[in-house]
C-alpha cells in the first residue's frame, strides 16, 4: 500500500511541475490547430497488490502477483496546446493458466488431496483489460513531449460465471466438490478503476515518434462470490461461504509509436 500511494504522490508532483512550466511558454495559444494523435504499445504489466485471501485472488484473476506482456492501444486529442484528452484500451496478451496450474492454489492443504476439473473455464483467461478516458497534460521540449496524465475507465475482468472442480482426499473415499459462483452476469466483471500515468515521445520524423508510457491501474472496489463446498456423492453442503476480493492494482510499462494526424 505504501508503494501505491508513493506512485500517486510521484505522478501528481509531475503534473503540477508541468502545469508550471505551461505557463511560461511564449507559444501563440490562437495559431495552434487540434491535434490527433494514434499510439500502440506493447509492454508488461504487473499485479503489485491483491486480496489476502488467497482462494478469493486465484479464483478471481487466476495468478498471483504475476507478469504478464501486454498491447494498448490509444487516441490523443490536444483541444488546447498543452491539454488533451485520450481514450486507452489495454489488452492482456496471454492467456491466464490452466485450471490444472491454479487449482492446488487454492487450498491451503493443496498437497493432501487430488484435484479434477470440473468448470467451465476452459481457456483459463481471467487476465483483464482496462478502457480508460484520460486527460492529459502536454510539455513540447524541442524534439521531445512529456506528458503526464489522469483518468477514470473500468478494468474487465473475463471470469466465468462459475469455477468448480472435485478434489479427494488422498488415502481416503472422501471427494468434495468445490464450486464458486460469481456475482455477474455474462462472464464478465466491471471494476470502476483511477489510472494515472506519464509518456515520454520522442519525434523521430514530422508526424512519427518512439513514446514510452508508464502507468497504474487503481482498481476501486472489490468483487464478489460465492463459494460453496460439499460431499461429491451426498451432495450434503459442508461449508458455504462468501468471498469479498480485491483484485489488485496493475503497474503497466509500454514502448511504441505514435502518428500525429493533426497539425500544430
Amino acid at each position: 500500500m505504501i508503494m501505491n500511494k508513493h506512485i500517486i504522490y510521484l505522478i501528481g508532483l509531475l503534473l503540477t511541475v508541468c502545469a508550471s512550466k505551461g505557463y511560461a511558454q511564449t507559444e501563440d495559444e490562437d495559431s495552434f490547430k487540434p491535434i490527433h494523435r494514434v499510439s500502440a504499445f506493447l509492454g508488461m504489466s504487473t499485479l503489485t497488490n491483491a486480496d489476502d485471501n488467497l482462494t478469493g485472488q486465484v479464483t478471481v484473476y487466476g495468478r498471483h502477483k504475476t507478469l504478464f506482456t501486454n498491447i494498448t492501444l490509444r487516441y490523443d486529442y490536444f483541444f488546447k496546446r498543452n491539454w488533451g484528452v485520450y481514450v486507452e484500451g489495454f489488452m492482456p496478451g496471454s492467456d491466464g493458466p490452466k485450471p490444472s496450474e491454479w487449482m492446488p492454489l487454492m487450498e491451503n492443504n493443496a498437497k493432501g488431496y487430488d484435484y479434477t476439473y470440473t468448470g467451465d473455464a476452459d481457456k483459463g483467461n481471467y487476465t483483464c483489460s482496462v478502457i480508460t478516458v484520460v486527460a492529459d497534460y502536454r510539455l513540447p521540449l524541442s524534439s521531445w513531449e512529456i506528458l503526464p496524465s489522469a483518468g477514470m475507465g473500468f478494468s474487465l475482468y473475463d471470469t466465468n460465471n462459475t469455477i468448480d472442480y472435485l478434489r479427494k482426499e488422498k488415502g481416503t473415499n472422501r471427494v468434495e466438490h468445490v464450486e464458486t459462483v460469481f456475482k455477474h452476469s455474462h462472464g464478465r466483471y466491471h471494476v470502476l478503476c483511477f489510472v494515472p500515468g506519464i509518456s515520454v515521445l520522442k519525434y523521430v520524423g514530422k508526424r512519427l515518434s518512439i513514446a514510452a508510457n508508464v502507468s497504474y491501474v487503481v482498481n476501486l472496489h472489490s468483487m464478489s462470490a460465492e463459494q460453496r463446498r460439499s460431499d461429491a456423492y451426498t451432495h450434503e453442503v459442508l461449508e458455504n461461504s462468501s468471498l469479498s476480493v480485491h483484485p489488485g492494482h496493475f503497474l503497466r510499462l509500454g514502448l511504441g509509436v505514435s502518428v500525429q494526424l493533426g497539425k500544430t
